[in-house]
């Protein structure tokens, strides 16, 4: 039931090291991806929304110009 904390100890720190290493770089990278679909969904929803023009227009300029981008490369 649970862990066995004793075979923790006995562990190389090779083997520590790596497996904190590889979680290290996978929390990092579902950070990164999680933080870009918020950031995603909240551009489109204001992209959508009339009641705010400032924004509104703001973010119809930067999908313009990642149009843009996208289309040259």
């Amino acid at each position: 039931m649970g862990t066995d904390h004793h075979n923790d100890i006995h562990r190389s720190r090779k083997k520590m090291l790596l497996d904190n290493f590889v979680g290290g770089i996978a929390w990092g990278f579902g950070t990164v991806i999680g933080g870009t679909l918020v950031i995603l969904l909240i551009g489109y929803i204001l992209s959508k929304v009339e009641l705010i023009p400032i924004i509104g227009d703001w973010m119809h300029a930067i999908t313009q110009e990642v149009q843009r981008h996208t289309i040259k490369n």
